[in-house]
């Protein structure tokens, strides 16, 4: 295939990921906006972080991980899985993340960590996730944006970086943001 043939790659883009790829910059943007202004759960006595999530809703919390590792204030822990590490509890901060809301392993997580006390937060479109955050009264994060979950990676990796900075858990990186932005 000629890459350079536009009108064959779109024909083979049966996803409209290039479409997502292309507008990954405002993604970005419009997720870090949001979570400057979406409240913020109660995380005080807070020693550690744990990120659960599979799949594409997954990817944000292990690029998270990876970026702000050597800054972060607490320790940063991605779950892929049904089960939370035992050392999960009232001290922990975790955030729940699936695009969809209904993620079985995200959604088994979620009872874990409310079941053994933990701060929680919840990031979706919606789904049955959000209807249990609304249920226990945790904090939710929704968001809009229609398409596979891996095609929003902006919102997956960006709300969540805006909570530990808001939080004070990592130093605000919202000059680094402008500027990566701006490019």
């Amino acid at each position: 295939m000629n890459l350079d043939d536009l009108k064959a790659a779109t024909a083979l883009d049966s996803q409209g990921m290039a479409a997502h790829i292309d507008g990954l910059p405002q993604q970005l943007d419009a997720a870090w906006q949001l979570a400057q202004r979406l409240p913020l759960p109660a995380a005080a006595g807070a020693q550690n972080i744990v990120i659960c999530g599979m799949g594409g809703s997954a990817i944000g919390g292990a690029l998270l991980q990876a970026l702000v590792a050597e800054q972060c204030t607490l320790p940063i822990f991605s779950v892929r899985d049904y089960q939370l590490p035992a050392f999960v509890g009232p001290n922990s901060l975790v955030v729940c993340a699936s695009h969809s809301g209904n993620t079985e392993e995200t959604l088994a997580a979620f009872e874990a960590a409310h079941a053994c006390g933990a701060k929680l937060i919840v990031i979706s479109t919606g789904g049955r996730l959000a209807q249990r955050a609304a249920q226990t009264g945790c904090t939710y994060w929704p968001f809009e944006y229609a398409s596979q979950p891996r095609a929003a990676l902006g919102y997956a990796l960006m709300l969540p970086l805006g909570l530990l900075a808001r939080l004070g858990f990592i130093p605000d990186p919202a000059a680094l943001v402008k500027e990566a932005l701006a490019v």
